[in-house]
């Protein structure tokens, strides 16, 4: 199996600007991988440069696009991510997202943070909270792959389907690596009543903690999900490994002393374009 890749990305970090292009190319062969840069290259269109306007501790925004051919298929897809690390000593606010929308809300309630407390009984988590959370709750709750508009890592369609037995399809992040199985764009079915006179959690924090809001008090909490009790509709798009789409679920909180581990976006290096085959999604009918 031949896949190629050819992409470009501007990418600002902290204020500085770096365009990259590249070209590539992964053979798969008798059990073996090899990986080598190609000298061909296709025309792609200039990208904007990205900008953030926010003090933070970290900024990074990545717009990119990338075409790629496997097996005799062929796709374009566009990228845009964004991540923001945004402290407040001893407090720090993790904010990824496939769009460079920043929510001021968000922004205000971390400045209004009064401490840490213990987590309450039940608690609801936002969409974005939700996202990172969810490759943890597979096999704890029902959950579905959500078509995709582009192939995955290997040319095949990503297709609706239940989140049970072998994983159906190929997530390819590099031209670099080889591709691994995976879910992509998971999606938590729904099911019961939300509750929203409950604490909310609306964004992650790090150490395992989650930036909760409880009428006028906003607080740290870890985050500990014993039972998940009811999940909403889905709401975004949000770049976790294959994808996986937001929703608000309403969770019972477990002991304090065992915080679930949120997942983390692929990290994309400053030398690389982006477009991890087949992460983009059709909004879920």
């Amino acid at each position: 199996m031949k896949y190629r890749k050819w992409g470009r990305t501007a990418r600002f970090e902290n204020g500085t600007i770096v365009r990259v292009e590249e070209a590539g190319e992964a053979v798969e062969e008798g059990g073996e991988f090899h990986a080598r840069p190609l000298d061909e290259r296709k025309a792609l269109p200039d990208l904007p440069v990205p900008s953030c306007p926010l003090q933070a501790e970290r900024a990074v925004m990545v717009e990119g696009i990338a075409a790629h051919e496997v097996t005799g298929v062929a796709w374009t897809e566009r990228t845009r991510r964004l991540h923001l690390s945004i402290a407040r000593p001893p407090f720090r606010m993790l904010i990824d997202q496939a769009d460079f929308e920043i929510d001021r809300g968000l922004l205000e309630l971390f400045a209004r943070l009064e401490g840490r407390r213990e987590p309450p009984p039940r608690l609801t988590l936002a969409p974005r909270v939700t996202a990172a959370m969810l490759p943890a709750l597979i096999g704890r709750i029902d959950l579905a792959q959500r078509a995709g508009e582009t192939p995955d890592g290997n040319g095949q369609p990503v297709e609706s389907r239940p989140v049970e037995g072998e994983l159906p399809n190929w997530y390819r992040p590099s031209y670099r690596v080889r591709p691994v199985r995976a879910w992509f764009n998971l999606l938590a079915l729904p099911f019961g009543l939300l509750d929203h006179g409950v604490p909310r959690a609306v964004a992650l924090l790090d150490h395992g903690d989650v930036l909760c809001a409880d009428g006028d008090h906003v607080y740290a909490a870890a985050l500990s999900i014993a039972r998940v009790l009811a999940v909403g509709g889905a709401v975004g798009w949000y770049p976790y490994s294959a994808g996986v789409w937001g929703a608000e679920i309403l969770v019972e909180c477990g002991r304090p002393g065992r915080a679930d581990q949120a997942s983390r976006p692929i990290a994309l290096p400053p030398d690389e374009t982006s477009g991890g085959c087949g992460r983009e999604a059709r909004t879920p009918r």
